[in-house]
């Protein structure tokens, strides 16, 4: 898409900022085409066909939000080109969505470090990649100076049940504020990009807090709508995200859920913390915000690594690199 979530309104989409930026950096010559600027599947796969015949591209990278080209295109687009589809929610999606789609490309890229075998077993061979971060400029080194942080801890990201549920569990019981942004908190907490690197840098401790729903029957029993969320929402198992990447690129401590594969990409306990759950991730807390020696040394360290391997001009170059696109 070219805006965020299809609403001009929310300013440019993440497959945009992250995928077009770098492509257009890498590659010699981009065209795109956004599925938010096409009022039917009909037209959208019509105007896909148009701009390859007239390319003629060496590769053509699809993004899917959701299903809005149909199986069918994507296999009539491979039978003259290479295609490459970004499955970058397959711990959730890949009955949903992946199996459909991948055995009509030429390659599936999977975000899910485990989840070649579930590609195997239906013929597919998945390429891995992984989520990135895409600075918005000059990338800044880390705050070494107590003075100049802003916030204790702070968390970006958009409202959820489970995230305010947690988050408040944290100040009720830890004694301290945490400062959120993102949508839906308050009327004005949605922020830039540039401001969103701003706060990482300048928190002590920068929270990465699931969008999943937890089973944490603690939360389930919290409201009605707590419940509704643990047992409805389609979103249950966790993943790496760009959230992940971002907060050290920026320069900040991250304080982050575990994931599973999350040590493939930092040093837990050297570049990041990590935290399992609530009670585990209030003592760290504790413990970093009295520990400044610590804590400024795992996100020097952090940092390091974001800028050596996790910019999305990196992973796309890598990645390109793989497919034979480059």
């Amino acid at each position: 898409m070219k805006h965020d979530y299809g609403e001009p309104a929310r300013g440019r989409s993440t497959d945009d900022r992250f995928f077009g930026d770098s492509l257009r950096r890498i590659c010699p010559a981009v065209e795109s085409v956004w599925i938010d600027e096409h009022d039917s599947r009909d037209r959208l796969e019509a105007e896909i066909h148009t701009v390859a015949e007239r390319f003629d591209p060496d590769l053509i990278f699809i993004a899917l939000f959701r299903d809005q080209l149909s199986p069918d295109a994507v296999a009539r687009l491979t039978e003259r080109y290479r295609t490459a589809i970004w499955f970058g929610d397959d711990t959730w999606r890949f009955d949903e969505l992946s199996v459909r789609f991948a055995p009509k490309c030429t390659f599936a890229i999977t975000t899910d470090p485990f989840g070649s075998i579930r590609y195997q077993k239906i013929g597919v061979r998945a390429v891995e990649s992984q989520w990135a971060a895409q600075p918005t400029g000059a990338i800044r080194a880390p705050v070494q100076d107590e003075s100049e942080f802003e916030f204790d801890v702070s968390f970006v990201g958009g409202w959820s049940p489970y995230r305010q549920w947690f988050l408040r569990w944290l100040e009720r019981n830890g004694g301290f504020r945490i400062a959120r942004f993102g949508t839906g908190w308050s009327r004005n907490s949605r922020i830039t990009e540039s401001r969103m690197e701003e706060v990482f840098r300048t928190s002590r401790i920068n929270l990465n807090v699931s969008n999943s729903s937890s089973k944490d029957l603690r939360f389930a029993l919290s409201s009605l709508r707590s419940l509704n969320d643990a047992i409805r929402s389609p979103k249950t198992a966790e993943q790496l995200k760009a959230r992940n990447f971002e907060i050290p690129l920026a320069g900040g401590f991250q304080l982050t859920n575990y994931v599973r594969g999350l040590e493939r990409y930092f040093d837990i306990g050297s570049e990041i913390a990590a935290y399992s759950g609530p009670e585990e991730c209030l003592r760290q807390l504790d413990y970093f915000l009295s520990s400044s020696e610590g804590r400024i040394s795992i996100g020097k360290a952090g940092h390091e690594r974001a800028v050596r391997d996790h910019t999305f001009d990196t992973r796309m170059h890598r990645l390109l690199s793989e497919l034979g696109a480059s």
